[in-house]
């Protein structure tokens, strides 16, 4: 069945036979499904000052941050960024938790430490600066040659997209950059490396460049029930063979001796709960006898005074 109506399939002699076996009378209009709203201002973040973070503490553009301040993501962001001097929407910029950043003159990103994912389908610009310690001290100032442009073009990164949906992962002495969808350019140390969709490149202290595939996080479980699947399809295809039999059988007492384990835990757990009960319930009644005596006392003071 599909939007067009009601069909049969069949083999005959090697040949696919397709019928039409029902129509819709009226024509058909799938579900509409809503867009998610991505929020363009958030209020998840701090700002770093005398030594400490402080929570912004109200919503806020993100263009509208003050540039070379550092900030802090106090929990997982995704926000819209707008173009300040058009008034459109660039993409979604996803932010991780407890990932430092900032913004410069121009209003591009700067990563100083963690993972930023940008999904944008117009052309930007990320910033991320090189670090070898963790510091505040060492971020502010490297942060602060950036803004002014004397920070050493060996000391960060550039990567500039069009209509690309990449993530930037900025930790000690090394740089991820993962593209998805699209096409990115990194300029590392005045070399520019174009990295396409699929691919990901991870760069050291020493700016080399090293390249591999990327595969999305959530194609993880799609490939592992593949896997399953075809492991699966497999034995049962050779379980009569010695090979099979004895794969069958590793797995069988794998999984009577995996139940047998749970269920010693389960007892165990279920002992220490009946043994733990009555001492606990002992105190809390004895705590409320002593309470109520203590009201009592309390109140016979009172009464005498």
């Amino acid at each position: 069945a599909n939007d067009k109506g009601l069909f049969f399939a069949q083999v005959v002699l090697n040949k696919i036979e397709f019928y039409q076996i029902g129509e819709y009378e009226n024509e058909y209009h799938p579900d509409t499904i809503s867009p998610t709203v991505v929020p363009e201002r958030t209020n998840d973040i701090s700002f770093y000052r005398d030594g400490q973070f402080y929570p912004y503490g109200q919503q806020i553009l993100f263009h509208n941050l003050d540039g070379g301040r550092i900030y802090k993501a106090d929990k997982n962001i995704k926000v819209s960024i707008i173009d300040p001097h058009t008034n459109t929407d660039l993409g979604t910029l996803s932010i991780t938790k407890d990932t430092l950043f900032s913004i410069d003159n121009n209003k591009h990103p700067v990563l100083l430490k963690g993972q930023m994912t940008a999904n944008f389908g117009s052309p930007t610009t990320v910033f991320a600066i090189k670090f070898d310690r963790f510091d505040m001290g060492l971020f502010q100032t490297k942060l602060n040659q950036f803004i002014t442009g004397s920070l050493p073009a060996d000391e960060y990164f550039i990567v500039q997209n069009i209509h690309t949906k990449f993530t930037v992962i900025n930790e000690l002495n090394n740089t991820n950059i993962a593209v998805e969808k699209g096409q990115v350019n990194v300029t590392a140390n005045k070399t520019i490396k174009t990295i396409n969709s699929g691919k990901q490149i991870t760069i050291d202290e020493k700016n080399n460049i090293k390249e591999s595939i990327y595969i999305n996080s959530k194609i993880y479980p799609i490939i592992i029930g593949a896997l399953f699947l075809i492991g699966s399809i497999i034995l049962f295809k050779y379980r009569k063979t010695k090979v099979g039999a004895k794969i069958i059988s590793i797995l069988r007492i794998s999984v009577i001796l995996f139940w047998k384990y749970v269920k010693l835990c389960i007892k165990w757990f279920w002992k220490t709960i009946k043994i733990i009960m009555p001492i606990l319930w002992k105190g809390i009644k004895k705590g409320c006898q002593n309470l109520i005596k203590l009201i009592k006392n309390t109140s016979k003071k009172k009464d005498k005074a």
